[in-house]
């Protein structure tokens, strides 16, 4: 699922990335994070910033949990918040 999703992310087709990751509810960081990139380059900031950080029904993750959740890669989830909070 995550192989597809890219392929169709770096192919340009953003939304069919979005459209697969949001029908199987993928809940692997690496999903997360292409989820909620598709969200950004789609305009839909709020939704890709609820899918790292939690949000409106979830409690809001600290750093600490960021980290902890998507380990190696929390350094370019992080980099993601901040574009989506700038």
């Amino acid at each position: 699922l995550f192989l597809l999703a890219t392929c169709y992310y770096r192919s340009g087709k953003a939304y069919k990335a979005y459209r697969l990751l949001k029908g199987h509810s993928c809940t692997t960081p690496q999903c997360k994070y292409l989820l909620a990139k598709c969200c950004v380059d789609l305009s839909k900031l709020a939704e890709g910033e609820q899918i790292l950080s939690g949000g409106v029904f979830n409690k809001q993750k600290s750093h600490d949990d960021i980290v902890t959740e998507f380990g190696d890669s929390a350094c370019f989830t992080l980099s993601l918040l901040g574009h989506v909070y700038w």
